[in-house]
């Protein structure tokens, strides 16, 4: 439990930033909002990763760091996939979300959230390689 606390608080950092370049993005420089949130997707994993090896997940790695961050990225993405797709659902078939874009964010960023942590916990820091 304690873990899935500490990778809920990484993930809210992830959320944060996330959130902050999607907006900047969309808003500043006027980026359509699926690139946009392929950018601000990549930066924040790059940021929930460092924050979760070095926080979440300080034992039982089993893989050199280079390994373990694509395996770590793999998992991301298979979960942002999921992001991706129900954030995209919910701002593209529903004015609310649409106009309420950080809401749909977040529901999207929630759901992956329960995937990302189990997959990553069961796959990557757990005291067996089970890659």
């Amino acid at each position: 439990m304690k873990q899935f606390i500490k990778f809920g608080v990484v993930g809210t950092i992830g959320f944060i930033v996330d959130a902050t370049i999607l907006v900047y993005l969309i808003n500043s420089l006027s980026f359509e909002i699926p690139f946009a949130r392929i950018i601000s997707f990549i930066i924040a994993v790059f940021v929930t990763w460092t924050l979760n090896r070095n926080f979440t997940f300080t034992k039982n790695r089993n893989f050199e760091k280079r390994k373990e961050y694509i395996y770590y990225l793999s998992i991301q993405t298979i979960g942002a996939l999921l992001n991706y797709i129900i954030f995209i659902l919910l701002v593209y078939f529903d004015e609310f979300f649409k106009n309420n874009i950080i809401i749909s964010l977040a529901i999207a960023s929630v759901l992956a959230m329960f995937f990302n942590f189990f997959m990553i916990k069961r796959k990557i820091y757990n005291n067996s390689n089970n890659i």
